[in-house]
Parts: C-alpha cells; structure tokens; sequence
C-alpha cells in the first residue's frame, strides 16, 4: 500500500513538471516567433501594433480536420509537411480539451514583447513597456503604437491573436494558429512551423480567412 501511495505521488509530481515545462515551451515559443512589425512570410506578421488578445483562438473538430495532406481538398492542405508529423498534430488538435482551451489565458508576464488585452475596450499607459524587453527601437515604434491605440475608435483598434502551440512528441514541429483583427477587416493562417538550427521557421501554412 505504502508502495503505492509513493508511486502516485511521483505520477502526480512528475505530471506538475511536465505540465511546467510544456507551459514554458508554449510561451518560449510564442515569444520566438511572434515580432513587431516583421514580415516572415505573405501569412504571418504584425504589420500593426504590439496587442496580443488574452483569449486564445480555440481548436475545434473542423479546423484539426484541416491538418491533411488530402489532395480532394488542394486550397486546403499542406505539401511540405511528413505526413507522419500531419497525423500526429491532428490527433493533438483532437485531443486538445475545449475547456480548457476556454480557461487559458496570456500572461502578460510570460509575453516579452506584446501588450496583453481583454478586448478592444482596454486603455492602455505607456507604463505597460516597462515589462517588455524592447531595445530603444522597438520602444520608440512601441510607444507610437499605444498612442494611436487610445486614440483611435475602438472599431479600428488592431488586435493579434493566437492559438496555443501544439508540438510534436520529439520537439521538431509546431502547430498554431494566429491571425490579426479589426472590427470588420482581418486574417487568420494555420501554420506549421519546423525547429532548425536558427530557430523555428514556417515549414508550410494554409489561409483560413480574410476578411
């Protein structure tokens, strides 16, 4: 009995580590690959501002359904991906429980260069910068952006978004959706990123939307 108790003591140990640790991948990554005002392909950017919504895009049945290599479905597959990578972010995405999608939130305190927002409606001070890590470029072009932000009506108000990370058992491939929104006007990708020596790197992505 003893030797029981020990073991699920160490299960439930062992399981808070894990769960630590793939919470750090989760914003290591974030933090990787999201930048100001940077290009890397025609479907990933932040072309405008530095607002990162708190709530996480959620993954539902019909968008992991997307992660295919079908080729019924040519405006919607992915052709530079192992099919065997394909299949295990599918079943991921599958297996990620909504409810918990819906519980997490962005902590500002794990973001190193976004502001953290509940929605349009937020006012935001300058202060919010001293918890980024900026260079004075970055800064400067930060600034400019909350002054427009809290200028402008909040139907024009640009916020960035983000699905959360799912990864491959070895580390090697990332999936996330992320996309920008305002008002009326937007866009939102899936994207399957790849671990390099220079970093992750987008190995392919699908358009979901433009509005």
């Amino acid at each position: 009995m003893i030797r029981k108790w020990i073991c699920l003591l160490v299960l439930l140990f062992a399981g808070r580590r894990l769960s630590a640790r793939d919470i750090d991948s989760i914003y290591s990554f974030l933090n990787e690959t999201i930048h100001m005002s940077v290009m890397e392909s025609f479907d990933v950017r932040s072309d405008w501002g530095i607002f990162l919504l708190s709530k996480p895009y959620i993954y539902d049945e019909a968008l992991c359904s997307l992660i295919t290599a079908d080729p019924q479905q040519p405006d919607k597959i992915f052709t530079k991906v192992p099919e065997a990578v394909l299949q295990e972010l599918r079943i991921k995405c599958n297996q990620l429980d909504a409810d918990w999608q819906r519980r997490f939130h962005w902590e500002q305190a794990r973001i190193s260069k976004f502001i953290v927002v509940s929605g349009y409606n937020d006012t935001i001070k300058r202060q919010r910068l001293n918890a980024l890590l900026l260079n004075k470029r970055e800064r400067k072009e930060a600034g400019a952006y909350i002054r427009e932000w809290n200028s402008s009506v909040v139907e024009e108000r640009l916020i960035n978004y983000s699905g959360i990370p799912l990864f491959t058992g070895d580390g090697c491939y990332a999936l996330v959706v992320r996309g920008q929104n305002a008002g009326s006007s937007g866009w939102d990708s899936l994207f399957i990123y790849q671990r390099t020596e220079d970093g992750w790197k987008i190995l392919d992505s699908i358009r979901l939307s433009v509005i």
